[in-house]
């Protein structure tokens, strides 16, 4: 069974023995925030994960999987039900969009990317 970013976050706040109401204070939001999202029911910008990685002195490489773990966070508004469907039933998705983010991804290479995937041109995409 996959961890969730809720479980993870309460489980490393628990080994530190840091209360659901010190830890809002360590990142700035309310203990209601904290018990909806160590229950998978609000998902954390990334101005506040940063703030709970810091808090929780976690290491990148497990900074990483945090963000993919966000996926698994119900309330996804900002993205068309299809593709967050999609996004859920293929975490790869998800890691793509972060990779390219993190790389900082021109609009051509994300051209090239679609073209690869289509297998043809872009007509109508651009």
């Amino acid at each position: 069974m996959d961890i969730t970013l809720g479980t993870y976050v309460a489980q490393k706040r628990l080994k530190l023995k840091i209360t659901v109401r010190e830890f809002a204070k360590l990142i700035n939001k309310s203990p209601q925030f904290i018990s909806d999202l160590e229950s998978d029911y609000e998902m954390p910008s990334t101005d506040v994960l940063q703030r709970i990685i810091q808090a929780l002195d976690i290491e990148s490489n497990d900074s990483k999987e945090l963000y993919d773990m966000i996926v698994d966070i119900k309330p996804i508004q900002r993205v068309p039900t299809n593709i967050e469907y999609q996004s859920q039933n293929n975490k790869k998705i998800i890691v793509a969009l972060r990779v390219a983010k993190d790389l900082d991804a021109t609009d051509e290479e994300w051209s090239d990317f679609i073209r690869r995937l289509q297998g043809n041109d872009l007509e109508g995409c651009e």
